[in-house]
Order: structure tokens, then C-alpha cells, then sequence
């Protein structure tokens, strides 16, 4: 068996989905991953949905799914079967076409996150994965599947937060691309002029419609500049790479390090991976990748809501994003 050909990944992806059947039976679901559900369920219309997930700091996407499903079924295994699904896509579209060696692909698989983090646990990150794995597998022919590419943008958008900032990154670099401002590209693969603006106005709409449904609940008159959340922002690029969380029972979303001493360590952090991966850039523009990081951890805490404290006492799940 070739290491590069189907048969690989359809054989691994056949293990994967054996093994995440037999973890999910085992699996008690946390209230972070059936709330969605829940919302699904009880809310009579699409509107009533919208309105009842305002304060979950996420785009429509996942909720949208879980209402279809939720038409035509109470069972909650089915909340498993979705999560099931989206998770054996991405497992297999990782494997059939990820340009790493067969065994960095397989430890990803197989390892936590792969099969836990994103498998095991029903939530939108599965989603998420499938549609940005779809985007990188689509990239090398971007020009060639133009409106394909611009479709899966737009979706990809609608998953996460983090699928927001990703189709937007990978946006602005294609319609650079496409008008000239990059000349890495051949005048003979570009679109025309007529296919660069509905596909930008597609994939600005797309963009902007996720900002919305992520923000939309923010109160009026709640301070958009918070330094309490700007200093936390500042500590997240080293707590991501090297977290070492308070040895408490609610070790969650904790730090033993202090935040004067994560914000320099982030930022050092951050320059040595420019250094790694470019350093034209690193020496062209040193305070980006830092600015950068420090606006999306911004963001990403400012508009996800802390979860009410009696959910804590619940001790239903130690999982909150």
C-alpha cells in the first residue's frame, strides 16, 4: 500500500471512526456540547434560535446544523452522529492530502486533539477543521475552482471564530493575488474582473455576516477597551505553546505564571517564530506578528461571555471555550 494513495487514508480513516465509535459510547456529554443542542431543540423558528443564541459567541453554522436535525429528531445520539461525521471528513481529507510525512499525519489523527479534542467532544471545532482542511486541499487550484474556493471561504467563516480570522487571512491574500498586488501569479491562471468582484463581494458578505452573528448581543455601552483584557490577550501566545495551569481543582483557564512575566514571554515567542519561518519578515516587520496576536486573543476574549459561576458549581464540564 503507497503512503500517498486513497487506500492509505480510507484504511486509517476506517481505524479512526472504529476507535471514536467505541470513545463516544463511553463518552458522557458535557453541557458546553449538549447546550447547542438544547438551544436547537426548544427554539420553535429559526429567529427564536438566533435569538436564543445570542450569547454564545459563535457564528449560525453548527447551531443551524443541530436545528435541522433537531425537526426531525429528539434522539441525542444524533448530536454524536453529526459530530461523527464532520470529524471522519476532516480525518480523511488530512490524510489523503496533508504534505507531511505518514506518520506526523497519523500522530495528529490519533493523537488528543485529533481524536478527542475535535473527535470525541461534540462541538463546532469538527466543522471547523473539515472546511479548512477543504480550504488548504483546494488552495494549489484556487484560481482554477474559483467559485468553489470563494463557497468554501464563505462556509468556513460561518464555523468558528477562528474560521472567521482564517477565511479572512486567506481572502485577502487570493483577491491580492487576483488583482496584481502579488505578482506570484500567473496573468493567465487570474480570473477576470467580472469573477474578482462577485467573489469579493461574496467573501466580504460571507465575512461580515459571521462578525455579525458573532457580536450582534455585545450590550450597548459595555467598554469596547478594556486593559484587563488587552494584558490577557498579551499572555495567550505563551500560555498556547507552554501552558502551565494553577495545580487547583478548577485548573481551567488558569496560569501559574504571572501576566507581567507571560506578555514579554509571548512576545519573545512570537519573534522567535518569525525568525524561524522568515526572517525578512522578522526584520521588515517586527512588531506585526505580535500586534497581530495580540488583537485576534483580544478579540476572541472579548466577545466570548464567561460562563455564570453556578455553571461551576455544577461541575457539569471542565471544558468552557
Amino acid at each position: 500500500m503507497h503512503l500517498s494513495r486513497p487506500s492509505f487514508a480510507l484504511l486509517f480513516t476506517l481505524l479512526y471512526g472504529l476507535v471514536l465509535a467505541f470513545l463516544m459510547r463511553h463518552h458522557e456529554l458535557w453541557f458546553d456540547e449538549t447546550e447547542p443542542w438544547l438551544l436547537a431543540l426548544y427554539s420553535d423558528s429559526y429567529s427564536e434560535l438566533l435569538y436564543n443564541k445570542g450569547f454564545e459567541g459563535h457564528p449560525n453554522l453548527w447551531y443551524s446544523l443541530l436545528f435541522v436535525i433537531t425537526r426531525f429528531t429528539r434522539e441525542l445520539w444524533t448530536l454524536q452522529a453529526a459530530q461523527f461525521s464532520f470529524a471522519i471528513g476532516f480525518v480523511y481529507v488530512f490524510l489523503r492530502y496533508a504534505p507531511f510525512h505518514w506518520f506526523i499525519r497519523l500522530l495528529f489523527c490519533f493523537g488528543y486533539y485529533g481524536l478527542f479534542e475535535y473527535g470525541v467532544i461534540s462541538r463546532l471545532y469538527a466543522l471547523e477543521l473539515f472546511t479548512t482542511f477543504l480550504l488548504c486541499t483546494l488552495y494549489p487550484t484556487r484560481f482554477r475552482n474559483w467559485y468553489w474556493y470563494i463557497f468554501l471561504l464563505g462556509v468556513n467563516a460561518q464555523t468558528h471564530l477562528f474560521g472567521l480570522f482564517f477565511s479572512g487571512v486567506l481572502g485577502l491574500l487570493l483577491f491580492a493575488e487576483a488583482t496584481g498586488l502579488f505578482k506570484t501569479t500567473s496573468d493567465v491562471l487570474k480570473p477576470s474582473t467580472r469573477d474578482v468582484a462577485i467573489g469579493f463581494a461574496v467573501w466580504a458578505l460571507c465575512c461580515a455576516f459571521s462578525f455579525w452573528s458573532i457580536t450582534y448581543y455585545l450590550k450597548i455601552g459595555t467598554p469596547f477597551i478594556d486593559p484587563y483584557m488587552i494584558q490577557q490577550a498579551g499572555t495567550r501566545v505563551w500560555q498556547a505553546f507552554i501552558p502551565i495551569p494553577e495545580f487547583t481543582f478548577h485548573f481551567w483557564n488558569t496560569s501559574l505564571l504571572r501576566t507581567a512575566f507571560e506578555i514579554p514571554l509571548s512576545m519573545l515567542g512570537w519573534y522567535c517564530l518569525v525568525i524561524l519561518f522568515s526572517a525578512e519578515a522578522a526584520f521588515n516587520l517586527p512588531p506585526s506578528p505580535v500586534l497581530c496576536s495580540i488583537l485576534l486573543f483580544w478579540f476572541q476574549i472579548r466577545i466570548l461571555p464567561p460562563a455564570p459561576r453556578s455553571l461551576f458549581h455544577l461541575h457539569l464540564s471542565p471544558h468552557l471555550d
